[in-house]
């Protein structure tokens, strides 16, 4: 349904009979609006439509007023929740009351754009003027002349959106043209998506072509490039020594090339390919996997199959199988053996059911492939700009954090520019040549390689660093001052510390299983406060198996108990539910006096 027809039935809604219930009750209601992206809209809704909330205009005119909106979809949300109340007429006087005083005094920082949004909306759901012709084009020009050019602008995407007639197209257009072109200083992209769909050019400070982001055609060559191997696979038939050979060449694209052609032909291919597939559990082999299945047809479009169903009906939406499945997948798109719409498909249900993690890890996968194509780079933007807006757990802001500085890095170019940015482009996953002279020269002089691979936060990919410790033959070292290396930093910065963190977690995976137990104990030695311990352990069992997720479970639920931390809590009870463990109530309960305290603040 678009959005003037949903006006349309909202406008409509029943008038309910009202209940009355206790003030705790009312004032956790109103407390909601502050936050209505990060609720459940239906249920404040059906809230404010099932309470009598007549006395309490006052205090809900405000809360609407100061929601935190940061999207179109926000600004809906907040129509849906206001036309509850619409047959309360003190409250919708009120309402565009306050309004009207805060649009006449202008309009001039760029946030505040979904105001006058806002009000457009609620005058078409109130139908204030339906008897004059021309009214709605009359309403967007008389806003515009309230507004600086920067709110204008993300005003008239929104009414561009959502509004399709032609008079209201026509009038958008009309304005647009008005702004002509813009020059800006700051990185704020989702302006600059509003800005080119009005038609609007945008350039930089120096007066240049802005671009969203700088993607070149080499950074894909290993997807794109032509298999021009002659190697055969010259190996056994034993599933677990091709297992092994995968393992070993995973960075070798000719030997991986000779043996899916191997693969192609062989009559125990079904017993191989479940072999194989049992190593998309580890993301360093999701590439190689993907390459083996590329030359396989037919195969690799069922196998594909196969992993869309999986992620459609799994009922535990954290678990490691859905994230490496869309991660498997995400490559699979780039050796173009799934398509764009199906991604975009995924993109969306993941989005939809709340899985952070793994709308994150496709779009790791294709954010910065699908920029490159002008068939698939409008629609990617706004699922990059969905995840942007997100108002994220503690947990979702991390995954949210590290997919935007993946698809938004600098290009190879600006990479090459200097030193750090030199290293950082060398060891990109698409990039990287293990025959490259660079590489080594860097595997004979190990101190300088270890220097480098020990600062983590400067890279984009800690798993496929970790993976270049074990080609280098480091690893022993680097285990040995990861832990030292933890405790040093966390006097500095906890963003580095975090990050080595994360290094040294995707260092334990590629190490024997009878080994993890030991490096998670030597966490627990670290001379940092129980807080942020929690949080290191809880970061290290995210992709190990649920049952040694469970093991230490009761060791940090006694840290937990310990720390008067509502953030690690939250942070807990997230972990405990992705591996199906009911974790103890977060507390949130708030004293009566502090009910007063809230009515007072809007006196």
């Amino acid at each position: 349904m678009n959005w003037q027809d949903e006006l349309k039935v909202l406008s409509n809604a029943g008038v309910e009979k009202k209940r009355n219930s206790s003030l705790k009750k009312k004032l956790s209601i109103i407390k909601k609006i502050r936050n209505i992206g990060s609720e459940d809209v239906d249920t404040i809704r059906n809230d404010l439509a099932s309470e009598d909330m007549s006395k309490f205009t006052s205090e809900i005119v405000p809360s609407l007023l100061l929601a935190k909106v940061q999207s179109g979809d926000d600004i809906k949300n907040v129509v849906r929740v206001t036309s509850a109340l619409m047959a309360c007429g003190d409250f919708v006087m009120q309402l565009m009351n306050e309004l009207g005083k805060v649009i006449r005094c202008g309009i001039q920082d760029i946030e505040r754009y979904w105001l006058p949004a806002y009000f457009f909306d609620m005058q078409v759901l109130t139908r204030r003027a339906t008897g004059k012709e021309g009214w709605k084009e009359g309403l967007i020009k008389d806003l515009c002349s309230k507004m600086d050019v920067r709110p204008r602008t993300l005003f008239l995407a929104y009414i561009t959106e959502n509004y399709k007639d032609e008079a209201i197209q026509a009038e958008v257009r009309s304005q647009a043209m008005k702004i002509g072109s813009l020059t800006i200083e700051d990185e704020n992209e989702r302006f600059t998506a509003a800005a080119r769909s009005l038609g609007i050019e945008v350039h930089d400070k120096e007066g240049g072509p802005r671009k969203v982001v700088d993607v070149e055609d080499e950074e894909f060559l290993y997807y794109t490039g032509r298999i021009t191997s002659q190697e055969c696979y010259d190996g056994g038939l034993d599933v677990k020594e091709i297992r092994d050979y995968i393992i070993m060449h995973s960075g070798d694209t000719e030997k991986l090339d000779g043996l899916s052609k191997y693969i192609k032909n062989a009559s125990n291919q079904r017993e191989i390919i479940s072999a194989i597939m049992q190593l998309k559990l580890n993301p360093n082999f999701i590439t190689p996997i993907a390459r083996i299945l590329k030359s396989m047809g037919g195969v690799g479009r069922k196998i594909a199959a196969t992993l869309f169903k999986e992620i459609y009906q799994s009922k535990n939406i954290g678990h490691n199988d859905v994230v490496s499945n869309c991660l498997l997948i995400s490559e699979m798109c780039k050796f173009r053996e799934v398509s764009p719409d199906e991604m975009f498909v995924l993109l969306d249900h993941l989005f939809k059911i709340k899985n952070i993690e793994a709308y994150c890890a496709c779009l790791n996968g294709i954010g910065r492939y699908f920029l490159l194509n002008e068939s698939t780079s409008h629609r990617i933007r706004e699922f990059i700009e969905r995840i942007r807006n997100y108002k994220a757990s503690k947990m979702d802001f991390i995954h949210a954090n590290n997919c935007l500085s993946r698809v938004l890095s600098p290009s190879q170019t600006m990479l090459n520019a200097d030193y750090r940015g030199f290293f950082r482009h060398f060891f990109r996953k698409e990039t990287f040549s293990e025959n490259s002279s660079v590489w080594s020269s860097l595997v004979r002089s190990k101190a300088t390689l270890l220097t480098i691979l020990l600062h983590p936060w400067a890279f984009e990919d800690t798993d496929f660093l970790a993976s270049l410790v074990h080609k280098a033959e480091i690893q022993v070292q680097v285990m040995r001052m990861m832990v030292p290396s933890i405790e040093i930093m966390y006097e500095h910065s906890r963003h580095k510390c975090i990050a080595l963190v994360r290094l040294y977690s995707s260092l334990m995976l590629l190490e024997s299983k009878d080994t993890w137990g030991h490096l998670i104990d030597k966490v627990f030695q670290l001379e940092v406060d129980n807080s942020f311990k929690c949080k290191i352990i809880i970061i290290l069992l995210q992709k190990t198996p649920v049952d040694m997720q469970r093991q230490y479970i009761p060791i940090i639920r006694a840290c937990i108990d310990s720390e008067d931390s509502l953030d690690l809590r939250i942070l807990f009870s997230n972990f405990c539910e992705s591996i199906g463990i009911e974790s103890q109530n977060v507390d949130y309960d708030d004293s009566f006096d502090e009910e007063l305290s809230f009515i007072k603040s809007y006196a």
